[in-house]
């Protein structure tokens, strides 16, 4: 019983260390999973304050880029609104319109929101400057730069472009009252005064010749259409042949005088004469493709100066004004001497009547000049006059009663000299912008 005994408590004692390596083992892996699962929590922690740092940042940069991305084109509106046309022709900075140039500030806005003040500490804000680097082509190119800042002041971004102010006809005006790039046959009585001073036909001068009526196709002057110098004009038409004392007639019915220049071939023609292959182009200073950035500029104008009629004309519009339907004036004066319009009707025909008066240039436009015939030519009538151009890259066949084309040398020296909004561009240099 005894050596039982004592076999049973050694065989106790023998089996207790097994028993306690066992709870080890537990412990051991226990501590290491503990240990792995806190520092998985401490990385999962970090990388979430990470993503949180990340994301605000992220949030601080936007909001500090919206700022200066909002900020580069309030500086070129509030610019622009602040330039006229120096002595030299090109635009200067002039906020007290006196004609005389103005040093840029620098900077030129600082700390700006972007309604126009000075940004709270509540809000995000602009520092913009801009730089005038030498002239390339005697084009004056500017360069804006617009540093941006979040609502904490901890972001920031900024941003660049380059552009340059230029006059909505590209910084020339037509010298011809008349000119059409398809042929004349007008079936009412149109009477035009030339322009006394325009480049000569025959190319030996810019200057120096009478010119009414400038054609790339035949003009059938018949018994419809008569010139005369502007002594001469009166009541809306020009002399009958029998009583004109000043001798102020040039064409009148079959005979045709050297102020009308017809059939003149294009530029890129064979033999080539003077007439632009682009009348587009000649007017706007762009080719005709690409239309849609003068348009853009009139929508661009506040308020916009596209509209789908003429209906709403009169005379204290100006400008660059931009028609998309059909044009139809009866009466009223449009435009004025100070304040001339440029009036685009695009694919859509012209009609007046009433002894409506335009001042400035109209130029019935069709884009898709290689497609004769698809675009009427304007029908004017009704006592009409306008004081400046009529252009149209199609024919002139219509027309009914009296009409005249006048030039007027003041028309044309104050679109080419209005500072106004309404008469020029601006226009961004193509791959300037930058964020860096």
């Amino acid at each position: 019983m005894m050596n039982t005994k004592h076999d049973t408590v050694k065989r106790i004692f023998q089996g207790a260390p097994r028993i306690h390596q066992k709870g080890m083992a537990t412990l051991v892996v226990s501590l290491v999973v503990l240990t792995i699962i806190t520092l998985m929590v401490i990385f999962a922690a970090k990388v979430g304050i990470f993503d949180q740092r990340m994301s605000a940042n992220e949030y601080r940069y936007k909001e500090a880029f919206a700022a200066a991305d909002g900020g580069l084109e309030y500086a070129v509106q509030q610019f622009s609104e602040n330039i006229s046309v120096g002595a030299d022709g090109n635009y200067i900075y002039d906020p007290d319109k006196n004609g005389i140039p103005n040093a840029i500030p620098y900077p030129f806005l600082s700390k700006n929101n972007l309604v126009g003040g000075v940004a709270s500490a509540s809000e995000a804000r602009f520092t913009a400057t801009i730089a005038i680097p030498p002239a390339v082509g005697g084009v004056t190119v500017y360069t804006f730069t617009s540093a941006g800042e979040s609502i904490d002041r901890t972001g920031s971004a900024s941003v660049s472009e380059q552009v340059v102010f230029r006059h909505i006809t590209g910084g020339n005006v037509p010298d011809t009252p008349v000119i059409a790039g398809g042929s004349m046959a007008v079936t009412g009585n149109m009477h035009v005064v030339p322009n006394p001073n325009a480049s000569c036909p025959d190319g030996t001068s810019d200057s120096g010749c009478a010119v009414s009526i400038w054609t790339h196709d035949t003009v059938n002057t018949s018994s419809s259409i008569s010139t005369c110098q502007i002594q001469g004009f009166s009541g809306g038409q020009c002399p009958n042949p029998t009583s004109d004392p000043l001798h102020a007639q040039i064409t009148n019915g079959t005979y045709q005088g050297v102020d009308i220049v017809a059939s003149d071939h294009y530029t890129t023609d064979p033999t080539p004469g003077h007439f632009p292959p682009d009348l587009f182009d000649f007017v706007f200073g762009v080719p005709y493709t690409e239309w849609q950035s003068i348009k853009s500029a009139a929508e661009n104008l506040d308020p916009s100066q596209v509209y789908s009629d003429c209906n709403s004309l009169n005379s204290s519009s100006k400008g660059l004004i931009w028609i998309t339907g059909d044009c139809q004036i009866n009466g009223g004066v449009i435009g004025s001497v100070a304040n001339p319009v440029i009036l685009v009707v695009q694919n859509h025909q012209l009609q007046t009547g009433g002894n409506a008066t335009i001042n400035g240039i109209v130029f019935v436009f069709d884009d898709t000049p290689a497609t004769d015939g698809d675009v009427q030519g304007p029908a004017l009538g009704g006592g009409t006059v306008i004081r400046g151009s009529l252009i149209t890259d199609t024919g002139i066949s219509g027309g009914t009663g009296t009409f005249a084309v006048v030039w007027d040398p003041d028309i044309f020296a104050n679109i080419q000299n209005n500072s106004d909004e309404n008469y020029r561009q601006v226009a961004s240099i193509p791959g300037s912008w930058r964020d860096f």
